[in-house]
């Protein structure tokens, strides 16, 4: 009896074991089975219908399951590749089920349950019929599918995945491949069975090992072309605007921009007839070299400031004194400026006399901390004496109808922005890049307006690759966010405000006639002829060679007057130290002394540190990525 006893009591406790152990085992969440049944349609859209059975043990799967389908892509060239996704149906254990979508950052999130209803622990089969289409790629020689079954955002194992890929009925099966892939996203593992029925028309795949959470299967089937319909281009055309709508608000609101442009141009924009241009023997009469200039270009500051010291100079205020030194065996040209006991008279202008009273007795032309405040102090000077005599009396820039125009193209730029991308981070990433885009090229281009010969040339232009390189990542990385649709319509509305903000200048009346002598002087520098300049002098050559060299124009001047030099055995007495071989040549001189003269007064104004060099960027504690190249997840799924 005591035996009896026994055994019963063992049996007892292995029930008991057996049930702990079979609830332990059935406790954890899991898909057993995931089967996907694929029908390709002659109009290349897909109904898929996917059978999902789970063990439901009330940690993560309360109310029922979820399911996420990408929607939202991007094609080659990084614009918005948009599909359509339908529910049809949904279904738990073969009847209807409760369920609701909800919009994702790149598609819909469905969740499948009654939100007021927990369920019980145990096994559950759910079905989810839905529709999409685009989901076709279309090659040369075939036509393909690429589906990512089950998606690899589950927070479960797949003990087994099956897919079943139903193909139209006028398919050649011989000419149909097929491969797959499992694991985790961009894995190349093939766990995995397949084969083809040729008189279903159906591929079927069936992966041979356990799926991990976030890992899925990958399939792809090719068949021949012409089986199922491949949009035309007028098709994709209207698909490109259909998923890109941000391009066609910014288009048109560019348009607008343009029409706006436009309008403002024909109202102010356009400068006053001018009258017939002819060969005039002296620049305007009561203008200074920078004057001449200023208004000559409508407001360009290069190579104003120092005409004027070039003016001061030949007319005997100032003497230029040149010293060549040798870097490595390459010349380069140090330059004295000394004043000259002269009483200022009214041959110059009020903004040279500033300068002449600022500058030093002896400048010599290299960087210092004192000489280089003066200068800047100089420049700001002549600027401010340009700006407030000739800005605004002999032309009109309209700076104002530009603000306009950039706002508006702003405000165009953000609005495209935000439909294409979305209130995301992601749409962030755009104002950043371009206002950093912008600062970066301003810089580049101003290293290269920098650049000199020689050594220095070489060296500036291997210091700015990295710089070039650079510029090429941050219009990827821009490129990248924001598609190639929306990196052109920067570009446009870029090229617009170029184009808007040169042309909508115009001048005054009085403006329009000085132009116009400047533009016969320029004339005659260009087209005189050998017995036009016989009759010259070199003081004609001195008195307007600072004119020349504002217009940049100094070796055509100096080529037009060589041989008058010659047989005068010109020296300027302004200037010494620019001697090239063993006589003057008007031509050599100018050239070299125009180029020593720009880049002596940079050296001496610009710090050496200024000019080039390069900075880093640190941070202490946690870092954060904010972003980087990625695409969208294929999908996945969890409960709740």
């Amino acid at each position: 009896m005591k035996i009896i006893k026994k055994i019963f009591l063992v049996l007892i406790l292995g029930l008991i074991l057996l049930s702990t152990s079979s609830n332990a085992a059935v406790s954890t969440e899991k898909i057993y089975s995931y089967d996907s049944e694929i029908y390709i349609q002659e109009d290349a859209s897909m109904i898929v219908e996917e059978t999902i059975e789970v063990y439901a043990g009330g940690i993560n799967i309360k109310k029922g399951i979820y399911r996420d389908f990408p929607t939202k892509y991007k094609d080659k060239h990084n614009n918005n590749y948009n599909v359509k996704f339908e529910v049809l149906e949904v279904l738990r254990d073969g009847k209807k089920e409760p369920y609701k979508t909800e919009n994702q950052k790149n598609g819909v999130r469905v969740y499948i349950g009654d939100s007021n209803k927990t369920l019980r622990p145990g096994y559950y089969t759910y079905t989810i019929k839905y529709k999409t289409d685009r989901q076709i790629g279309y090659f040369e020689d075939h036509d393909e599918l690429y589906w990512n079954v089950t998606g690899n955002g589950w927070s479960f194992a797949i003990d087994k995945a099956t897919a079943t890929v139903h193909l139209p009925d006028d398919v050649d099966m011989g000419e149909v491949n097929f491969e797959a892939y499992t694991g985790v996203q961009g894995s190349k593992k093939k766990e995995y069975t397949a084969y083809k029925d040729k008189y279903s028309n159906t591929v079927t795949f069936e992966t041979t090992n356990r799926l991990s959470s976030e890992e899925g299967l990958t399939i792809v089937v090719g068949f021949e072309k012409g089986i199922v319909h491949e949009p035309t281009f007028e098709e994709k055309i209207g698909y490109f605007f259909d998923d890109n709508k941000g391009v066609v608000i910014g288009l048109v609101c560019t348009a607008v921009i343009i029409v706006y442009c436009f309008i403002t141009w024909c109202k102010v924009g356009k400068d006053p007839k001018k009258d017939i241009i002819i060969p005039r023997y002296n620049p305007p009469d009561g203008l200074s070299p920078a004057e001449v200039k200023f208004i000559d270009s409508m407001g360009n500051y290069d190579k104003v400031f120092e005409s004027s010291i070039l003016n001061l100079a030949v007319k005997g205020y100032l003497k230029i004194e040149n010293e060549e030194e040798k870097t490595f065996g390459i010349k380069s040209n140090k330059m004295t400026l000394i004043k000259q006991d002269k009483p200022l008279e009214n041959d110059i202008s009020e903004d040279e006399k500033d300068i002449y009273k600022t500058l030093p007795d002896v400048a010599k032309l290299e960087y210092s901390s004192s000489l280089q405040s003066k200068l800047v102090s100089m420049q700001s000077g002549q600027r401010r004496f340009l700006k407030k005599n000739i800005d605004g009396n002999m032309y009109r820039k309209n700076l104002g109808l530009v603000a306009i125009s950039v706002v508006m193209s702003v405000i165009t730029l953000i609005i495209s922005i935000a439909f294409s991308i979305g209130m995301t981070e992601d749409m962030f990433v755009a104002p950043f890049m371009s206002i950093w885009l912008s600062v970066w090229t301003v810089g580049i281009v101003s290293m290269f307006k920098k650049s000199s010969n020689g050594f220095k040339s070489c060296g500036l232009i291997l210091f700015m690759i990295p710089f070039l390189i650079g510029e090429a990542v941050g219009i990827g990385v821009l490129v990248h966010f924001i598609g190639t649709g929306i990196a052109v319509l920067i570009l446009l509305l870029v090229i617009v405000n170029v184009i808007y903000a040169f042309l909508i200048k115009a001048y005054t009346k009085e403006g329009r006639r000085i132009k116009d002598e400047i533009e016969g002087f320029k004339l005659f520098i260009k087209t005189a002829s050998e017995d036009e300049i016989k009759e010259q002098t070199p003081e004609t050559f001195d008195k307007y060679f600072p004119y020349a060299y504002a217009l940049g124009l100094e070796n055509d001047w100096a080529k037009k007057f060589e041989s008058v030099l010659e047989s005068y055995n010109y020296e300027p007495n302004w200037c010494t130290g620019m001697y090239v071989g063993s006589t003057f040549r008007a031509t050599a001189f100018t050239s070299s002394f125009s180029s020593s003269l720009s880049k002596s007064i940079s050296s001496a104004s610009v710090h050496p540190s200024s000019s080039g060099g390069g900075s880093g960027f640190s941070s202490g504690g946690r870092r954060r990525r904010i972003f980087w190249w990625r695409r969208p997840e294929d999908g996945g799924g969890g409960g709740w």
